[in-house]
């Protein structure tokens, strides 16, 4: 895994779904506090985690196009 850490999936639409995370980037509120906090290590796991729910949560026969994350602060 690269040193490099990603840049924060937030796009201000912060919105917290039923389901305990928001739908805007898809991260819990546990991720999205501890952000600044986590190595970049952390920070790929949990932009994993957030595209998987967000595919997750893709209505049924909807094409979902992959988020593109750019590497940075």
């Amino acid at each position: 895994m690269s040193a490099l850490s990603p840049n924060s999936p937030c796009i201000g639409v912060c919105n917290l779904s039923p389901a305990g995370w928001c739908q805007g980037c898809y991260r819990t509120m546990g991720e999205i506090t501890g952000w600044l906090r986590m190595d970049p290590a952390a920070r790929w796991a949990v932009v994993r985690a957030a595209e998987a729910r967000r595919v997750a949560a893709a209505p049924s026969g909807v094409a979902v196009q992959r988020i593109s994350t750019t590497f940075g602060g």
